[in-house]
């Protein structure tokens, strides 16, 4: 039997939850679709109706709809409250529409199934699925970013890892993995991958809280962000743990070692006058806070002293602006601006010139 309070509150409140809908959201589509979402799903009816309607606002907010066949959205009931939790397909709509992505892709993989990935400079991903009625038992789940550069990113998950984010759901046994569990494996690999795409897009991070209302972050940390770390605690241990990766490299690390460094190939560091010690690439840089982020990113930026050409291939490499191509040195500066390097930082990147 259906929350019937909380159908009532929803039509009470349904002229302020259409004012908060995107331009691009049909208003009746969405308001249909959060009553079938109420009216089919037996475990609101524990929750209260309040819970129910905010829950709803949350998803009018993102632009995310109920509609089962969509996988954008779900109400799930935790204790006596509902809650929005967004459905991997919620979270692919975002990354797309914010720019994250041209299209992000997942696949849950068999036993049967004919698969191989590869990472490093030429990721690649061979998947053709089994046509057997029983594939065979689930190895794990990948995602794929397509990127607007014609690039891609693929990310990896094995059934351990993603049965240890289950673990890390404050319920999981909830329906979403009982009735939905294809899809909580598919969402596990997209949300790691996020981790990777350095883009502004602030209603995928909002879904991503949102997100998180079902898991022990404390776990979390450590099965979502594979060899990411937890961000430190405080700009002491931020300044320690940058001063350990830059020391990558030992004693002579501020000589030329033979070793191109971090998020440059050998062939791209030949070209720089003096190759600076190790420091971290972008990609490989924890999730933290943006200014945090910054910060490291700055220091990482700071190391490359080949001028203006070595800058370019590292921006193009590791921030994925392709368009760059022998630039000037004052367009160096300004990419710099443009990614949030510090002035005081700027000031160190000096031009190298070359006989």
């Amino acid at each position: 039997m259906p929350n019937k309070e909380a159908l009532e509150l929803l039509k009470k409140r349904e002229t302020n939850i259409r004012a908060i809908l995107p331009s691009y959201i049909d208003p009746e589509r969405f308001i249909k679709s959060a009553q079938l979402a109420i009216y089919n799903n037996s475990e609101l009816k524990y929750c209260t109706p309040e819970s129910i309607v905010t829950a709803v606002y949350n998803a009018a907010e993102l632009g995310l709809d109920f509609t089962p066949a969509k996988r954008q959205a779900y109400l799930i009931k935790f204790k006596d409250k509902a809650v929005f939790i967004p459905g991997y397909g919620g979270l692919i709509e975002l990354a797309c529409r914010e720019g994250a992505a041209e299209m992000i892709d997942a696949h849950i993989v068999f036993a049967n199934d004919d698969f191989k990935i590869q990472f490093g400079s030429d990721p690649k991903i061979h998947h053709i699925p089994s046509l057997e009625e029983n594939p065979g038992e689930i190895l794990g789940a990948y995602a794929i970013a397509f990127l607007a550069n014609g690039r891609f990113k693929p990310e990896w998950m094995t059934l351990k890892e993603l049965k240890k984010v289950r673990q890390a759901s404050a319920c999981p046994d909830s329906p979403a993995y009982k009735n939905w569990l294809d899809e909580m494996y598919r969402k596990a690999p997209i949300r790691r991958l996020f981790k990777t795409l350095q883009t502004s897009a602030p209603k995928l991070e909002k879904a991503l809280e949102y997100d998180n209302q079902q898991y022990d972050l404390t776990l979390l940390d450590e099965t979502q962000a594979g060899e990411y770390k937890k961000p430190p605690k405080d700009e002491k241990e931020l300044a320690e743990n940058l001063k350990q990766k830059q020391s990558v490299g030992g004693a002579g690390a501020g000589k030329k070692s033979g070793v191109p460094p971090v998020g440059m190939a050998g062939d791209e560091a030949d070209g720089m006058v003096g190759t600076p010690s190790a420091s971290p690439s972008p990609e490989s840089i924890p999730d933290f806070a943006t200014m945090e982020m910054r910060k490291l990113i700055a220091q990482s930026v700071a190391s490359y002293k080949g001028g203006a050409m070595a800058f370019a291939k590292m921006l193009k490499r590791d921030f994925n602006l392709e368009n760059i191509t022998n630039i000037r040195y004052e367009d160096a500066i300004e990419l710099m601006r443009r990614v949030g390097i510090a002035d005081s930082v700027i000031k160190q990147f000096e031009p190298v010139k070359t006989e």
